[in-house]
């Protein structure tokens, strides 16, 4: 998944994760929709 993925990402570089709940599907995919979510409220097509 993309947010893990992040996550190592930010080990690598020493900054704090981005996600740092529980390890569940269905919680991960919730905190990627709400982010994702955010990034495009203000997108118009």
């Amino acid at each position: 998944m993309a947010v893990r993925l992040v996550n190592r990402l930010c080990g690598v570089y020493s900054v704090e994760q981005v996600y740092t709940g529980p390890d569940e599907r269905i919680l991960i995919a919730d905190f990627a929709f709400e982010v994702t979510s955010e990034f495009f409220k203000e997108r118009k097509l």
